[in-house]
């Protein structure tokens, strides 16, 4: 290797000449595959070698060297040396594998455009990164979220980072555009003007440009797909902020829901079973309704409307299940009345006798004086304990004032189940009511002390097993005592302006006693209000099985309160997925159009101008003006070229022929 580092020496003028110029040596490697000094070896040059060229191996070039400049002389000594692989084997190279060639031919081209793949991935790994987080936090509670920066906050910012990054692929692609836009397509001469030059480097800058772009292209050539790509990258952000929204919803409060919802039927539970509450008369065999009972049958007499009892939410958002509870229902059915009307001398005007079917009968003159207004009476067998039904009361009422009316209205016990029971934003909804009203019927021999019991309760009404709901026979012979005077009297018309009632409770019923539907109203209010009573001071519990604990659970509301949750909303995403997709479809595209038609990747680069060769006669045609104020696009714009590739490796523009 020393012998072949010698060199022939120069003719002694020639030697002369060369070390007066004293240039630097520079080493240009012929290959990539083997490292070249690029700094000039000052303490090795002599006068007695020349500066060789290296090649990798004698084998390929058949001259290891190639003289590159002429100055100095190398010494032997630091000749590099030939290492004993390229020795053995008479210094062939091992042939590389199928993945190596294949490497080796991409590679290159990988280096050219190794920034614009870098942000096409980055791109890819930005919408990855966005998907997992919008998967991850969909329908996830706002104040679930563990980061100081909001989610809208994040999703903003993998956005910009989307768009930018597959942005500076698809301007770098668009500048790539206009070198294969000039250059014949597969052979055919293809005349460009030079002015797309300038539509070109403005369509890689933003959406104006593009316009311009697609316009010059008519959308029909490769890099149309870059100037629709720009211009949908300023809807980029607008689908991808409407990806996420903020929703709200109710959810349970777990650990307070039996303390922050329940309906107050009685004390910490919203109904009853059982009733027993009364008070003792004059004597021990006199029962009389408790003071909260006589006051409920005088509000619901006296009242113009009752309402159940509302529940209680603390957060103004509560449901319930179907809550059955003891009540007391009412109803009017009319009946025909028998008018029989005479005159005598002491009523000239006439007199008339009214009768009811069960034989209820009632009378009063026909004319302004003492003529019947109201009369309410006992029902013939309004205590028949053998009945089904189990009546607090049942009277007969005929009605007088402008049509004769009867009918026959009664109080009886009843289970209420209330469903549907909810309260939205504080305001509680019309529960639906159903009733049932059979019971056990009592033996003869036990009437008048036989509690009374309900049977054969629907499973809808959602009662507790083993449960017992009725009345104690003591507190149903108090409520009776009391409504039985109440409910029994007359109105009369003495003369003009002058009425005579019996109590005060006709009165007040005499005032809706005219049509059939205010008797219903007025029935159903007493029926409300001495309901709400029984709620409130009765019985959770009878019986041992069924305990306090097991009904107020069963029972009790479920409380809400308004949550603001993430929703992502998929669709959005489908425009700018389809944007990322198309960027790297287009940056491959003209990654291969490149390769095919060995056009190097000049892209955007200004030094690419610099050293092509321009035709002589564009040349000539600026000269002169370039000092003018006048554009050169004006001047030369319209001019027809092509980009041609020279025989020795040289590009440029010429005039098209």
């Amino acid at each position: 290797m020393a012998e072949q580092l010698m060199m022939e020496e120069w003719d002694s003028h020639s030697r002369d000449d060369r070390e007066d110029r004293m240039q630097p040596a520079l080493c240009v490697a012929a290959s990539h595959d083997y490292v070249v000094p690029r700094k000039p070896l000052a303490h090795s040059i002599s006068s007695e070698s020349k500066v060789p060229l290296i090649y990798p191996s004698e084998s390929q070039t058949g001259n290891p060297y190639r003289w590159y400049s002429e100055g100095f002389k190398l010494n032997r000594s630091h000749a590099p040396k030939k290492s004993s692989s390229h020795l053995q084997g008479g210094g062939e190279r091992p042939r590389a594998g199928f993945w190596a060639r294949i490497l080796d031919l991409i590679s290159p081209t990988v280096n050219w455009w190794l920034y614009e793949v870098m942000a096409a991935l980055l791109s890819l790994v930005g919408m990855v990164v966005l998907l997992i987080v919008l998967h991850h936090s969909d329908g996830k509670s706002l104040e679930s979220w563990p980061l100081k920066i909001s989610l809208n906050g994040i999703v903003a910012g993998l956005t910009t980072l989307i768009r930018t990054s597959f942005m500076v692929a698809v301007a770098s692609a668009i500048s790539q555009g206009k070198w294969v836009w000039f250059y014949p397509d597969m052979g055919v001469k293809t005349k460009r003007r030079l002015e797309d030059l300038a539509i070109f480097d403005n369509a890689s800058r933003g959406p104006i440009g593009s316009l311009s772009l697609l316009w010059r292209t008519k959308a029909g050539h490769l890099v149309s797909l870059g100037a629709v790509l720009t211009l949908g990258s300023l809807a980029f952000d607008i689908f991808a902020q409407e990806v996420l929204s903020l929703k709200t919803r109710w959810v349970v409060v777990e650990s307070t829901q039996s303390e922050n919802a329940s309906v107050v039927f009685a004390n910490t539970v919203p109904r009853v079973d059982y009733y027993s509450d009364f008070e003792h008369g004059g004597s021990l065999t006199i029962q009389q309704a408790t003071p909260g009972m006589k006051a409920a049958i005088y509000n619901g007499i006296l009242t113009k409307s009752a309402t159940p009892l509302l529940a209680s939410c603390a957060t103004s958002n509560c449901t319930w299940p179907v809550t059955p509870t003891l009540g007391v229902c009412g109803s009017c059915n009319e009946v025909k009345v028998t008018t029989s009307c005479s005159s005598s001398k002491e009523h000239p005007l006439g007199y008339c006798n009214y009768t009811l079917p069960d034989n209820t009968t009632a009378s009063g003159g026909m004319g302004l004086q003492n003529s019947l207004l109201l009369e309410l009476s006992p029902a013939a067998d309004w205590d028949n304990e053998d009945s089904s039904t189990r009546f607090l009361y049942k009277f007969n009422l005929i009605s007088n004032e402008q049509d004769t009316i009867g009918a026959q209205c009664g109080l009886y016990l009843c289970i209420q189940a209330f469903s549907n029971i909810t309260v939205i934003n504080g305001t509680q909804s019309k529960p639906t009511i159903k009733t049932w009203s059979e019971v056990l019927p009592i033996p003869e021999m036990n009437a008048s002390n036989t509690d009374t019991i309900f049977t054969n309760i629907p499973d809808s009404f959602n009662t507790a097993p083993n449960s017992t709901y009725g009345m104690n026979w003591l507190a149903l012979s108090g409520i009776r005592h009391q409504l039985a005077p109440i409910l029994d009297g007359t109105a009369y018309m003495l003369d003009i302006g002058e009425y005579n009632y019996s109590s005060d409770f006709i009165e007040a019923i005499y005032g809706v006693s005219w049509t059939m539907d205010s008797l219903d109203t007025w029935i159903s209010n007493l029926a409300t209000s001495i309901t709400n009573e029984i709620r409130q001071d009765g019985d959770t519990s009878l019986t041992s099985n069924a305990t306090l604990a097991d009904e107020a659970a069963r029972y009790a509301g479920t409380a809400y309160v308004t949550e603001i949750y993430m929703h992502v909303r998929w669709g959005w995403l489908a425009f700018p997925s389809s944007m990322l997709i198309l960027a790297a479809v287009f940056l491959l595209a003209s990654i291969v159009q490149s390769k095919r038609r060995g056009i190097q990747a000049w892209k955007s680069d200004p030094l690419a101008f610099m050293f092509m060769n321009t035709d002589e006669r564009l040349m000539e045609s600026v000269t002169g003006v370039m000092d003018k104020n006048e554009s050169l696009n004006n001047i030369i714009g319209g001019a027809e070229v092509v980009l041609q590739k020279k025989e020795g490796g040289g590009w440029g523009f010429r005039l098209a022929s």
